[in-house]
């Protein structure tokens, strides 16, 4: 859910700046407006979203023009024309008119949407009349509009037989171009009025970009744009990003003018954009270069990434970090790079050891819980160390398997053998004791039956023995 609702601010961005009216420099006015009715807008995001506004603006009138352009639209009426800039700054809130369309076929009007998608023609409506037609052509057969139909497009009429012997399927779609419209307007380097400079760059290695774009996908870029100096320059503003690199900020800059969607940051570039996006507020880009150092944690850079999840602090990748340290631990323990770390972040390293405290304990509670296959039938309790007491007539042994099934056949066995030969040695010494206690006594009537320990009645002889 933070991812998705990430993307929709990186998206929304253009729609709050003009809700905002942030430096609007182009009014659009429909052909039944009033004077004074006209709808802002931005010649940069008029341009990027249309080819036909792109050359519109590029009239020698526009350039030259200090005030606002008014561009009239004639055909259209006001609320039309709201419409179609609300789409254009914000796309994904607004009801395309052709989905809507779509979405509204059934029988009764599917012949008037596929007279209509001829004009201009739209590939999309018309299969989807097309077919709307087709699954619906037993009842459109027989009616009479199909009939005034025929008459004024015959042509029509027998591509309509064709759909019905054979199914034809096309799609096209125009999104990509779309979206992609502001990375080919930086490409152009159209109308850029702002220029980016990395900390390590020469100073011609500057790279351009539009004030406009920086300022609808970072709130901290805007705030820079807003200051004096850059609102009274009258060149183009040198904007320094000191702690990136020039490969990183054309990695930021080429994101930050992608459609957002599907898009992937350099994985050569992801510790220093999430760190980027971070200081300038872009959630979107924060989300994809965690996913992206994620997915390439290894025992090699787990400690790297698992230092970067604390500034600012980042659950998610934090515990991926500390989990692959965890698994890594036998190589990781012996590195040059655990003494760096450890001299750089002493309470990260008391976490690691914790962590792996921690595991240890949980495997073996698992493998108490568990007794190894084969061994069903023996109960064998957990002490701290092996442990052997005999009592009176019924030694017992407790036994610790040491937390691993490895060791369990040998200890069973140890201990088995060392039962048998107690309890021999322990009969053989009670009976010895018994009789040498006859032969002192030199022979009695009292014969009583001594200690059974076998099974067998060993009692005085009479007499003194024979």
């Amino acid at each position: 859910m933070a991812k998705q609702s990430n993307l929709n601010i990186f998206l929304d961005g253009f729609a709050h700046i003009l809700e905002e009216q942030w430096q609007v420099d182009v009014l659009l006015k429909a052909g039944d407006s009033d004077p004074d009715a006209a709808i802002s807008a931005h010649k940069l995001v008029l341009a990027a979203r249309s080819k036909v506004f792109k050359k519109m603006l590029e009239e020698d009138e526009c350039k030259t023009s200090s005030e606002k352009e008014i561009i009239t639209l004639s055909e259209m009426k006001h609320e039309e024309l709201k419409a179609l800039v609300e789409f254009i700054y914000n796309p994904a809130s607004t009801n395309l008119s052709r989905n809507k369309l779509i979405s509204f076929l059934n029988a009764s009007n599917a012949l008037d949407v596929y007279e209509l998608a001829q004009i201009p023609f739209d590939d999309a409506l018309n299969n989807a009349a097309l077919s709307c037609i087709r699954m619906n052509i037993a009842t459109i057969a027989y009616s009479d509009e199909l009939k005034l139909f025929a008459e004024s497009n015959p042509n029509l009429t027998v591509e309509i037989m064709k759909a019905c012997v054979e199914r034809t399927m096309a799609t096209d779609t125009n999104v990509s171009i779309f979206l992609d419209g502001f990375a080919h307007i930086l490409e152009e380097q159209w109308q850029v009025d702002v220029l980016l400079k990395a900390g390590d760059s020469d100073p011609d290695a500057v790279i351009s970009a539009h004030k406009l774009v920086l300022a609808a996908r970072s709130k901290v870029f805007k705030k820079m744009l807003e200051e004096d100096e850059c609102k009274t320059s009258s060149g183009k503003e040198i904007i320094t990003l000191s702690e990136m690199k020039h490969e990183e900020v054309k990695a930021l800059v080429e994101f930050i003018y992608s459609s957002g969607c599907g898009s992937t940051p350099c994985a050569e570039h992801a510790r220093s954009l999430y760190l980027a996006a971070d200081k300038y507020e872009i959630p979107h880009l924060r989300d994809l270069c965690r996913d992206e150092l994620i997915s390439s944690l290894n025992e090699s850079n787990a400690l790297d990434v698992y230092e970067l999840a604390q500034i600012p602090f980042d659950d998610e990748l934090n515990n991926a970090a500390l989990s692959c340290i965890q698994m890594n631990i036998t190589t990781i323990a012996y590195s040059d790079e655990l003494k760096l770390f450890a001299e750089r972040n002493p309470i990260l390293t008391v976490e690691i050891v914790k962590a792996c405290v921690e595991r240890s304990r949980k495997r073996e509670t698992r493998v108490r819980e568990a007794p190894p296959s084969g061994c069903a039938s023996a109960r064998v309790p957990a002490p701290v160390a092996p442990s052997v007491s005999i009592q009176s007539r019924s030694p017992s042994v407790s036994v610790d398997l040491l937390s691993s099934p490895i060791y369990f056949r040998i200890w069973a066995r140890v201990f088995a053998v060392g039962r048998t030969l107690l309890t021999a040695v322990f009969k053989r010494f009670v009976s010895r004791l018994c009789y040498s206690g006859v032969c002192s006594n030199g022979g009695g009537d009292d014969l009583a039956p001594a200690i059974d320990l076998s099974g067998k009645d060993y009692t005085r002889v009479k007499d003194g023995g024979g």
